[in-house]
């Protein structure tokens, strides 16, 4: 059931110009001989060379090639199909008490998709890049793909406003996700934001990873509320850590390209390790 959906703050997370027509080429006096006639080269500018000018007076208008966003952000870009959408809530149950995106549709069931509006729209494409993230090691706390483990221990994600910060688990299995109309600016068609710090898919698939990881066993940090000790204990924290890194080392470069994309995820990861543990260098 489609509700709304709110920005993640895990666990006290931080906030042609047109070618002109071709004009014609000085020759200088023609050549009285039959032979063609040839283009001369301006003695002016020795370091240009000209080349013949096509026998059509037409003026040919240059192709321009799209530029085609990262696989990532297509992914991003697009309405969810209904057969993907029908799969994810099979497995997750989507609740949405605050959407402050409501009232408008930005895809439909009658074009093949699902009637959503612009927040739900954005966490099932969250969802779907988690289903497409794919690393060539394992992830350090699981053995599964990232989607796989998420799936088999989080039963449900709720968005809602009511809520100091992001937490889990409120019921068993499910995560909560603070959302307000300041924080949907981090729900975003990209996936790393290269102005608003924090802001983008890749950013709240951390925050899915992080809560994730609570449900996990049940697993509360442990040096105080909010940090973990250590990395290597594999906590809330370690898991958020190691997902950035395992996003710099160890992702598909076909489908994150942008040189960016690493930039950002090491920022994260040497972010939480200096700020989340207590027991780290």
């Amino acid at each position: 059931m489609i509700v709304l959906m709110a920005v993640i703050g895990g666990c006290a997370l931080p906030p042609a110009t047109s070618n002109p027509t071709p004009a014609s080429v000085a020759t200088g006096t023609p050549s009285p001989t039959r032979t063609p006639t040839q283009i001369a080269t301006r003695t002016s500018t020795p370091t240009l060379t000209l080349t013949p000018m096509p026998t059509s007076t037409s003026t040919l208008t240059p192709t321009r090639t799209p530029t085609l966003l990262p696989p990532v952000e297509q992914l991003l870009a697009r309405c969810p199909a209904a057969p993907e959408i029908a799969a994810i809530n099979a497995n997750l149950k989507l609740s949405f008490a605050y959407d402050p995106t409501a009232g408008k549709l930005v895809c439909t069931a009658a074009a093949g998709s699902a009637d959503l509006t612009l927040l739900q729209r954005r966490v099932y494409q969250r969802l779907l890049v988690m289903q497409r993230l794919a690393f060539s090691k394992p992830l350090p706390w699981t053995d599964q793909p990232l989607y796989t483990w998420f799936v088999g221990v989080v039963n449900g994600i709720r968005f809602r406003r009511d809520i100091p910060q992001s937490y889990c688990c409120d019921p068993r299995g499910v995560i909560n996700v603070i959302l307000n109309d300041e924080r949907l600016i981090y729900w975003n068609d990209q996936w790393a934001d290269r102005e608003i710090y924090w802001a983008g898919a890749i950013n709240n698939i951390g925050t899915f990873v992080h809560e994730g990881r609570h449900a996990d066993g049940e697993r509360k940090h442990n040096c105080g509320s909010a940090r973990d000790l250590r990395i290597s204990d594999l906590g809330a924290w370690g898991a958020h850590y190691y997902y950035y890194v395992w996003l710099v080392e160890y992702s598909d470069p076909n489908f994150l390209p942008d040189p960016f994309y690493r930039q950002a995820a090491l920022k994260e990861a040497d972010k939480i390790r200096k700020e989340n543990f207590c027991a780290e260098p």
